[in-house]
């Protein structure tokens, strides 16, 4: 690597080389309309997420709506 302060991930060595990309994703119900997931990206690090549907819909509104996610996901 030509710069030490270049994330390996960046590294353009690297990128010309390619890379493989893996994100494992599992998804449960736990109550009426509610969700739990856990998601596992390249580094290898989990999160667990909740959803929940809104009380007009049926749900609980324990948690953000599948909806909420894919819109923050976008803006991010």
């Amino acid at each position: 690597m030509a710069n030490s302060n270049i994330p390996a991930g960046l590294d353009p060595e690297v990128l010309a080389k390619g890379r493989e990309l893996i994100i494992e994703a599992n998804a449960e119900t736990t109550a009426t309309m509610a969700k739990e997931g856990a998601v596992t990206g390249p580094a290898g690090v989990t999160f667990t997420l909740r959803c929940d549907e809104g009380k007009h819909v049926g749900g609980e509104a324990s948690a953000p709506a599948p909806l909420d996610y894919f819109t923050i996901g976008i803006a991010f």
